[in-house]
Formats: structure tokens, sequence, C-alpha cells
């Protein structure tokens, strides 16, 4: 088994390389379109834009691979201006896959400020009313939109409270 495992992140490295090449240093990559044969990338306000960043991280912990870790660190310097965002609930799937990888990994206190800004931001959306994040502002019927994906948001903050530099987060 381990030699399979050995292969397979070794095959993944190979691959997320290619993958570095073909995104613009701006974006993120989202998925593979194969009818336009195509990479479709997003910003870093994509709900998805942690992803990335946090898989390299992945990928590096194991292969210890220098230009796997440079890409990551590359990505996550884009990424790092999003621990503001507040137009949506995602950030735990943005900041936490990411920096909280890259804190766990190389435990840089800018990674931990990053992901206790986040930690704040998030909270914003807190509605005392029905003691939940709000998941998206809506102008539909939906006053309060909420869904299953704020667990990941759960463990953020969890996170943030017990090592973040602001005790109001709990």
């Amino acid at each position: 088994m381990s030699g399979i495992i050995d292969e397979q992140f070794k095959f993944a490295a190979k691959q997320y390389k290619v993958l570095s090449k073909n995104v613009p240093t701006d974006k993120m990559p989202k998925t593979f379109n194969y009818s336009q044969n195509m990479i479709e990338t997003s910003s870093t306000k994509c709900w998805c834009s942690g992803f990335y960043p946090g898989s390299l991280l992945y990928i590096y912990e194991y292969t210890k691979d220098p230009e796997i870790k440079s890409e990551a660190i590359n990505r996550l310097s884009i990424l790092e201006k999003e621990k503001h965002y507040t137009g949506h609930h995602d950030l735990g799937f943005m900041m936490y896959c990411s920096f909280g990888n890259a804190y766990r990994l190389f435990k840089n206190p800018e990674y931990n400020a990053t992901i206790d800004t986040a930690s704040m931001s998030l909270i914003t959306r807190y509605r005392p009313s029905i003691k939940s994040i709000q998941s998206w502002n809506s102008a539909s019927k939906l006053k309060c939109p909420v869904i299953i994906d704020n667990m990941m948001n759960l463990e953020m903050l969890c996170w943030a409270s017990d090592n973040g530099s602001n005790k109001n987060i709990s």
C-alpha cells in the first residue's frame, strides 16, 4: 500500500506542476471543461479558491517537492486578501483549507493571523436570532439562507478560538 500511495503522490505532483503552468498567476484553477478542452479558472473570491493551495500543501507535505511548495506559497499570496471578504460564508473553504494547512506545516505566524482575520470577517455573518451564520446575501424569499457548508466554517472558527489572537471568537 505504501508503494501505491507514494506513486499517487508523485503522479499528483507531476499533474499539479502541469496545472500550475496553465493557470494565470492571478487566478485559481476551478475545473477542467472536457467539451472545450480547457481549464476553467476563478477569482480568489470563489468558494473553491482555497482548494488549490490546500491541495498543493498536502502534496508538498508528502513529497517535500520545493516546486510544489513554491507554487502553494505563491497562490497563498494572491488569496490572502480575501481574509477581509464578507460577501458570502465560504471563508472556511477559502482560507482554512489553504492557510490552515500552511500554518500547520510551517508555523508562520502570518498564516495564523490570516486565519484569525478571516474568522473575524466570517462572524460578521452570524445572525443571533437564528444562532447561525448566513450563507449568502439573498434577494429571494429566503431571508437568511443557511447550508451545510457552514460546518467547514465552524472548524475554522473553533481553531481560531483556540489558537487565534482574538478571544472574542467563541
